[in-house]
């Protein structure tokens, strides 16, 4: 697995919609909890998936120490690119950190991906979680994400 750098991985999550419907089940949100584990590009039960492939759904990752990050990092293991908005939230604060219009759909080889955002010019506090919003209505093929990380 490539090193993300990230000093702390989410230590839970939670989504707008899950395909999998349990924490612990394959896609669940829960499954974005702590370090990558999907090695290549697929559509891998150990990622988070959203309920439909045709969307715009958040997941919101929580971590268990509050820090002022350098970087968020959101690995992305299936149609990279979908990626369209995330807010860094702490001491009842949040700054949008990033947005973009998200891909069409992906060929083979794109992925696992790392979304590295800078965040060291537009966080000031402590961030204690961090919502990733996927629009997947371009695409129509679903966004997995593996994990989200803190820098520094």
């Amino acid at each position: 697995m490539p090193d993300y750098g990230a000093a702390q991985w989410a230590s839970g999550a939670s989504a707008t919609t899950s395909y999998g419907d349990e924490v612990g089940s394959s896609w669940n949100s829960s499954q974005a909890i702590g370090k990558p584990d999907v090695p290549a590009c697929a559509d891998d039960g150990k990622a988070w998936a959203s309920l439909s492939a045709s969307t715009v759904d958040t997941l919101t990752a929580t971590f268990a120490k509050p820090v002022r990050p350098r970087s968020i990092v959101v690995v992305e293991t299936y149609t990279v690119g979908q990626v369209s908005k995330v807010v860094a939230k702490g001491d009842g604060r949040s700054v949008t950190v990033y947005t973009a219009t998200p891909a069409g759909p992906q060929p083979e080889g794109k992925c696992p991906a790392a979304l590295r955002i800078d965040v060291s010019d537009k966080v000031d506090f402590a961030v204690d979680s961090v919502a990733v919003t996927v629009d997947q209505t371009k695409a129509q093929e679903w966004n997995e994400i593996d994990a989200i990380g803190l820098v520094g």
